[in-house]
């Protein structure tokens, strides 16, 4: 009859079963110091400051993670980095050395992070005389952004509606029939402030790059300078 050798190998975690793992056991999988080390190219060990820190074989400190500053450290000028599912497509990293940080177009646009909040300030001033109504002024948008509230403030109590239209470049300029504020219009009645934050009820009025805004005075009394505050998102 064939002769057959058959050789079983168990592995597994050391001791009985429900019997738990040891530090002693646990050991025997990773050294935390010596020349033991996953590739004989980098190790774990540990110090009385740190829980851990991993290093290259010449010694050189490559992550550290410090317990008692509460820190995860990236050494030696090194970049904390992520990637893709695939791990070929950086999605952001930040440089040690530089502190730069970097992020690709699913949270940035141009040189700002996704959700950043800003305040776009504009003033009415009658040069010491009761603003008039009509058209004061126009901007350019910087960028993509949703409008989630305004203020309005005046140098004393005072009536005022300010309306703002936006248009593209190409069809400039701007009409009354580009409102963007559809009832929610910067408004004063017999006051010095106001303000509204929760416009078209909380989505907010969408800005778009490159468009032009135009500020026109619906109706005045009184005011003689405001200041308009625009808060927003970029998107």
């Amino acid at each position: 009859m064939p002769s057959s050798n058959v050789e079983v190998i168990e592995i597994g975690i050391p001791g009985p079963p429900g019997a738990g793992v040891s530090s002693a056991e646990k050991a025997t999988f990773v050294t935390l110091s010596g020349a033991n080390a996953f590739t004989n190219q980098q190790s774990i060990t540990k110090n009385s400051t740190t829980a851990f820190y991993v290093e290259k074989e010449d010694g050189t400190d490559v992550l550290r993670v410090d317990t008692t500053n509460k820190e995860v450290e990236i050494q030696n000028a090194g970049k904390l980095r992520g990637f893709s599912d695939d791990n070929t497509t950086e999605t952001f990293s930040i440089d040690a050395n530089t502190g730069a940080a970097q992020f690709d177009s699913t949270v940035t646009v141009g040189d700002r992070i996704v959700g950043d909040t800003s305040i776009f300030r504009y003033v009415i001033d009658g040069g010491g005389s009761a603003i008039t109504t009509g058209v004061k002024f126009d901007d350019v948008v910087p960028y993509n952004c949703t409008v989630t509230s305004w203020d309005i403030y005046s140098d004393q109590t005072g009536s005022i509606v300010v309306d703002i239209w936006q248009d593209t470049y190409a069809n400039f300029p701007p009409t009354n029939a580009d409102s963007i504020t559809t009832s929610e219009k910067p408004t004063l009645s017999s006051a010095s402030k106001n303000q509204d934050t929760s416009l078209n009820s909380g989505n907010g009025w969408a800005l778009t790059q490159g468009r032009v805004l135009r500020f026109n005075v619906d109706s005045i009394t009184t005011v003689q300078r405001v200041t308009i505050a625009l808060h927003v998102t970029r998107t």
